[in-house]
Formats: structure tokens, sequence, C-alpha cells
């Protein structure tokens, strides 16, 4: 019965190694199809527009200068929205950037608590959360 099992796993091993070769060999093949597929649409794309002259304008400077109905000009909404755009990038910048501060707090208080309580294990807490925030009770 001993054989039999060791034939087993014998036989098993030999499966998954051609398993494993067949299914890298096939993962090759479907990466040299896709940079073919993309080699040959791109030189489509290419020949296509080979020699020929191809422009494109907008001319929008009419709508901004005449503005909506109210008489408001364009220009003014365009500004306004790309400083609400970058207020709302910079404040999720600024919380994700917090976020990740606290985050690297709390990993590294636990070895700098081990190695201040070697250097003199009579100094106190500083009575800071672990993530480096006040703790409740010490708020006014």
């Amino acid at each position: 019965m001993t054989k039999h099992t060791n034939k087993s796993i014998e036989e098993s091993r030999i499966s998954l190694k051609k398993f494993e070769l067949i299914y890298s060999g096939f993962i090759k093949v479907v990466d040299a199809l896709k940079w073919l597929g993309i080699a040959f649409f791109g030189s489509k794309a290419i020949h296509d527009l080979a020699g020929k002259f191809t422009s494109a304008s907008f001319d929008l400077s009419a709508i901004i200068q005449n503005g909506d109905a109210s008489g408001t000009p364009l220009t003014l909404y365009a500004i306004t929205l790309f400083a609400v755009i970058v207020a709302a990038i910079s404040i999720g910048y600024g919380r994700r950037e917090a976020n990740l501060r606290k985050t690297t707090v709390e990993r590294l208080t636990k070895q700098i608590q081990t190695l201040e309580l070697q250097i003199n294990p009579t100094r106190t807490s500083s009575l800071l959360t672990t993530r480096g925030d006040t703790a409740e009770k010490d708020k006014r």
C-alpha cells in the first residue's frame, strides 16, 4: 500500500509539472498575441493617417466672452469651477496625509514604548492615544 501511495504522489507531481508547463506556455502565447494585436492595430491607424493633413481646432472665445443669458461671463464660472476642484483635491490630499501619519504613528508606538522602557523605566507616558491624538479626558 505504501508503494501505491508513493506512486500516486509521484504521478501527481508529474501531472502538476505538466500542467504548469502547459499553462506557462499558454500565458506566453496569449501575451505574444496581445502585443501582436497592439502592433497590428497601431500600424493600421498610422497607415490610415500617413500622408494626410489632419487638423482640429476649437473656438470657444466667442462663447466665453458673451457669457450666458444672465450676462455673467463664462470665465467666471470656469475660474470658480477650477478653484472648487483644486480645493477639493487639496482637502482630500491633506486628509490622506494626516491619516497616513496617524497610521505610521500607531504602527511605531509599541516599538517606541518598548525602547523607552529599556532606557528609562521610570519615565511616564505622554498620555496620547496610540494614533498620536490627545486623549479625550485631556481635551477641554
